[in-house]
């Protein structure tokens, strides 16, 4: 099963997930268990497999690194963020609600 991950996240500090968004991403494109990923000033690809997974980014100023990611119960990501000087850990909520797992169909 493969989770469906496109839509429209906010991203919150994992010690505060009900904060104030600390930035906005945005899932575009998922194909079978790959998927393209993306916020205002940065882009990536990523795979998953069952609930666990990652995605490289590159920020538009050549900063890189990997955040890996996992769905939780409540149908939230929870990333940690490295690379470029950056670390730090998230829960995404997605706007249009929970993430639902659904067969991973061809790539």
């Amino acid at each position: 099963m493969c989770p469906q991950l496109v839509g429209d996240y906010a991203l919150r500090r994992a010690e505060s997930p009900r904060g104030e968004p600390v930035t906005r991403m945005r899932v575009s494109a998922q194909h079978a268990n790959r998927f393209t990923v993306g916020g205002q000033d940065w882009s990536g690809d990523g795979v998953m497999e069952g609930a666990d997974g990652h995605y490289d980014w590159r920020f538009h100023d050549g900063r890189m690194g990997r955040t890996t990611v996992r769905v939780g119960r409540a149908g939230r990501l929870h990333g940690h963020v490295v690379g470029s000087g950056i670390d730090w850990h998230y829960i995404g909520e997605r706007s249009s609600g929970p993430i639902r797992f659904a067969p991973c169909g061809p790539p």
